[in-house]
């Protein structure tokens, strides 16, 4: 099951997220010219900034394991467009990391926000946190 689209507006081309914890990239033709796996999670989530970063959030498929951010970048090599694993950002305290939002300048670093659940139980365990990576 597809769990997210994001276009990449500077390239014309189409992210996908899917339940199996795969991310697919496609030309405007659909010509899938990547593909990654976030292991151990479903992959639920993308959005790409202005400076090119690509922002992925991962649900844990495995119990007691942290959900997950994926951080990639945009990389060109031998005249083709792809997709470089950055590293990820583990939310130990989180239950579970929804959605993302890339916002802020080019030229200011890449700022996101996400929706995150905390592990804790009680009222206001919903937040909104905020990247500046």
């Amino acid at each position: 099951a597809i769990f997210s689209l994001t276009i990449d507006h500077a390239l014309d081309h189409l992210i996908t997220t899917a339940k199996d914890g795969s991310v697919l990239a496609q030309d405007a033709v659909g010509k899938q010219f990547f593909s990654t796996t976030l292991d151990k999670y479903y992959a639920c989530a993308a959005d790409i900034s202005q400076s090119t970063r690509l922002f992925l959030c991962g649900v844990t498929r495995e119990a007691g394991a942290a959900p997950c951010i994926a951080v990639c970048s945009r990389t060109h090599a031998n005249g083709a467009w792809s997709w470089r694993v950055d590293g990820q950002i583990l939310r130990p305290d989180m239950k579970i990391v929804t959605c993302v939002k890339a916002f802020g300048q080019p030229d200011k670093g890449s700022m996101f926000a996400t929706g995150e659940q905390m592990a804790a139980a009680g009222p206001g365990r919903d937040c909104v946190c905020v990247y500046d990576i």
